[in-house]
């Protein structure tokens, strides 16, 4: 096996009153000065710090003997734990890995801790974050803290700004949790062509709820176990098709890029869609139980109306019934003039002197007025009866002879 020597040559130069050192790195058994390998730095001038290899090896970074850093001959570049090492990196100890860590602290401009762009690659990641431990503590794949901005702090912030295939700003394979709630932009500034909507009631009765369990077996995503109560997204979409989305999952990779579960293609559901059709189905529900509310009390009132009437008919049917039956010892004329206005006169006759008593009653079979109580002799007799503070309806003279009772129907316009 030849075992290659290095020569590192390093040449300090003052350039424009500032020092530039530049080194140079070979192999003894193919040394020259010919840039086709260098590592090249600057300290004072701004120039950008330059890792130059066009060799078919990598350039690896050692520290203590564990590889920190590579930069492939591809121009991929990989930070802390490698995929190519045979073990995962870990901290043994009670502490903290950082894979990588960028801190920002211009005062004058916009700062930006961390800035990663991916481009033109099958599948491009901004940002791709693994943590894993295997003591007591917790893994962070991508952390966020922004605090003290003067308009606005964001901890996170993610755009998807492509107009072709899906569009989502975040991705969460698993549980997610927001403190202060999940808020949408419902600004009226925002939206045109806005129209109240009907017709919820007959939109709640078409969705189908169900009880399930999702397949544990796909391995494309973490679903959650257990039973579960929602919709199903073929049904929901002949229902409220915008409620409904094609997702595609990201396939899913082991440490040294292989893919371990292929992408899925599978439907998505935002239930917030739905919050404004319950509460639109629970105002069409409500003013329609006003409604009926209200025709049940109206029906109600008439059917007391008929009952009353009914009650006080076949009181005045009995007791014209039991003095039909009867030997009569006074006799009631009808009332005149009748129907009539404020007034009207009653008159009967006592063909056997005794006590007699004559009283009017509304509708509702209660006694309003009693025109005689006394005894009197054979003759006849004429009341006048004031209606004045009575409403118009219908009332019964009634006139009692020891125990025997005759009854009139009297009508107010």
């Amino acid at each position: 096996m030849k075992v290659h020597r290095l020569l590192l040559v390093v040449i300090c130069l003052t350039a424009l009153g500032s020092l530039q050192c530049n080194a140079q790195v070979s192999d003894l058994d193919n040394f020259s000065f010919d840039n086709t390998d260098y590592l090249g730095w600057d300290i004072n001038t701004g120039f950008d710090l330059e890792i130059k290899h066009e060799g078919p090896y990598s350039i690896k970074f050692f520290t203590n003997n564990s590889e920190g850093m590579r930069l492939t001959n591809s121009g991929n570049l990989f930070i802390g734990q490698l995929p190519v090492l045979p073990e995962r990196a870990r901290l043994d100890v009670l502490g903290r890995n950082v894979g990588i860590r960028g801190l920002a602290n211009n005062t004058s401009g916009q700062n930006y801790g961390g800035y990663f762009e991916a481009e033109g690659g099958v599948d491009n990641y901004g940002v791709f974050g693994v943590a894993e431990t295997n003591i007591i503590g917790t893994s962070v794949g991508v952390g966020g803290q922004a605090c003290n901005g003067q308009t606005a702090s964001y901890a996170v912030y993610g755009l998807s700004c492509s107009n072709i295939g899906q569009n989502w700003a975040g991705w969460f394979d698993g549980k997610t949790f927001c403190s202060s709630g999940a808020w949408d932009a419902s600004d009226e500034n925002l939206k045109t062509n806005i129209v109240d909507l009907e017709n919820a009631t007959d939109l709640l009765m078409s969705l189908q709820p169900k009880s399930y369990e999702f397949d544990q077996s796909i391995e494309a995503l973490t679903l959650p176990a257990g039973m579960q109560y929602g919709l199903i997204a073929q049904d929901l979409q002949e229902v409220v098709p915008h409620a409904v989305t094609s997702a595609t999952s990201p396939p899913r990779y082991d440490e040294e890029g292989n893919i371990t579960a292929e992408s899925l293609d599978f439907l998505a559901v935002n239930y917030t869609q739905l919050i404004p059709v319950l509460v639109a189905g629970f105002r069409e529900q409500n003013a329609a139980e006003t409604s009926n509310l209200e025709a049940i009390n109206d029906l109600q009132e008439r059917l007391a109306q008929v009952e009353n009437s009914l009650a006080i008919h076949r009181q005045a049917s009995s007791v014209n019934e039991m003095a039909r039956m009867e030997d009569y010892k006074v006799e009631l004329d009808q009332n005149s003039p009748n129907p009539f206005g404020n007034e009207t006169q009653i008159s009967y006759t006592v063909r056997e002197s005794g006590q007699i008593k004559v009283d009017v009653i509304n509708d509702n079979g209660e006694v309003i007025a009693t025109l005689q109580n006394d005894h009197q002799g054979g003759g006849n007799y004429s009341l006048l009866w004031n209606a004045t503070e009575h409403p118009s309806g219908v009332y019964f003279c009634v006139i009692r002879h020891d125990g025997k009772v005759q009854v009139k129907k009297m009508i107010k316009q």
